[in-house]
């Protein structure tokens, strides 16, 4: 089972360059961390997922 992630933050500045005209060009839906990824197919815990997007800056 995944939840939502309760810590999810939507930027308004680019970390790279500071450019604040960001437009989302692809919205990939939610997944879990990368990092965390369980190897188990159902080990009884809630899996944390966060949305994910691919943005540009103009």
């Amino acid at each position: 089972m995944m939840i939502a992630g309760a810590a999810s933050v939507t930027e308004q500045v680019c970390r790279s360059c500071g450019g604040s005209h960001i437009d989302t060009f692809l919205k990939l839906g939610t997944t879990p961390l990368a990092d965390r990824l369980s190897l188990k197919v159902d080990d009884g815990e809630d899996e944390p997922v966060f949305p994910l997007s691919v943005v540009v800056v103009e």
